[in-house]
């Protein structure tokens, strides 16, 4: 329980869902179970870009798109095909551990960059590296401080880019839940002209990971060196899969399904935070977030070492991650990541009790 990351899986539209393989498979679309594009399947490509266009700003078309899967595999192509081992690459500091790994097994040289409540520090990036090749960002919802990178510095990093010849790869993995305003365009709606961003999508968060199913959206003057990485990779995506979940975007039931998920969302987010101020007052300081998929808890002691309460609450049934984790070596702060996507409502106070009795154990 209270694992970040993870969306409502007791609440994926099972029905829905089945309805519509059952169409798919009564189709018997024989080139479903052969060797299909490794860029994907052309409809859930075209049912994407639209996609995107209505729901994110984002003017692309389905040339642009490759189905991956997952937004790992994703952050990993680019890694291999747009940098060579020793070039710097900006990343967050703290960081998505798996993206910065993903750069770090392509031999990158990774830059940590600072980050505060406006996102990357982009001056503090210049000042370390730059000439970096490439910078992994995730602006919409910076993983994991939750921090919206400022309009300011959205432009500042696009300028950025485009002086050094680098790429950006914007990790949107949760961008679609925001509680409150209107959210700002991704980086990638902004870089009409330039096209220096690498756009990565995934169904992991608004639907669920097992589905192992997301998208680039690329330059054009990227696609055939992509979509090739794709096929030396792992070939292609499931087809029937694709074929499935191209009907469910193109009838609208992802958008609806987003809608509903931002009002369990948000009851679960404000559960949470009722359950923290009522039982762990005193002993972790939490504002409520304003978009994504968990909050971050940050200790009133800095002497806990976040570490070992993790390392109790797995034991308990908690996946709470320590925020120290994500940091580079001589920079850590102490906290807890505290998903509440996943968690229903009514086990959310419960299991804050539950960790709770870490911390006022001798």
């Amino acid at each position: 329980m209270l694992a970040p990351g993870i969306p409502a899986v007791d609440a994926f539209p099972g029905q829905i869902w089945a309805r519509l393989s059952a169409e798919v498979w009564r189709g018997g679309a024989p080139s479903l179970l052969g060797y299909g594009d490794p860029a994907g399947y052309r409809p859930l490509r075209q049912a994407i870009a639209a996609y995107l266009g209505a729901m994110r700003g984002i003017a692309c078309t389905a040339e642009q798109v490759i189905v991956t899967s997952g937004s790992q595999q994703a952050i990993s192509l680019a890694a291999q095909l747009l940098a060579d081992a020793g070039d710097a690459a900006w990343v967050e500091d703290p960081a998505y551990v798996a993206g910065r790994n993903a750069l770090s097994v392509a031999g990158l040289r990774t830059v940590p960059v600072p980050v505060d409540m406006e996102g990357l520090d982009v001056a503090a990036g210049e000042a370390s590296a730059a000439h970096a090749r490439l910078a992994l960002v995730t602006p919409s919802h910076q993983y994991p401080l939750g921090a919206v990178m400022s309009l300011r510095r959205r432009f500042a990093l696009l300028a950025w880019a485009e002086r050094a010849n680098a790429w950006v790869i914007e990790d949107d993995y949760d961008g679609e839940f925001r509680y409150s305003g209107r959210p700002l365009q991704p980086l990638a709606a902004l870089d009409a002209g330039q096209e220096r961003v690498i756009y990565v999508g995934t169904f992991s968060k608004v639907l669920a990971p097992g589905l192992r199913l997301g998208y680039v959206v690329l330059p054009g003057r990227l696609v055939g060196a992509f979509t090739a990485g794709r096929a030396l990779a792992d070939r292609q995506s499931p087809g029937p899969d694709q074929a499935i979940l191209a009907e469910f975007i193109a009838r609208g039931y992802l958008a609806r399904h987003i809608r509903a998920m931002r009002v369990l969302y948000r009851a679960r987010r404000d559960a949470l935070a009722d359950a923290v101020a009522r039982h762990a007052d005193g002993l972790l300081d939490m504002a409520l977030p304003e978009c994504g998929l968990h909050a971050l808890g940050l200790f009133s002691d800095s002497s806990v070492m976040d570490t070992e309460i993790y390392g109790r609450a797995l034991r308990l049934g908690l996946q709470t991650p320590p925020l120290s984790a994500y940091y580079s070596p001589g920079h850590p702060r102490s906290g807890l990541l505290l998903g509440f996507a996943s968690t229903p409502e009514e086990q959310i106070a419960p299991a804050v009790r539950r960790l709770v009795t870490l911390f006022r154990r001798d």
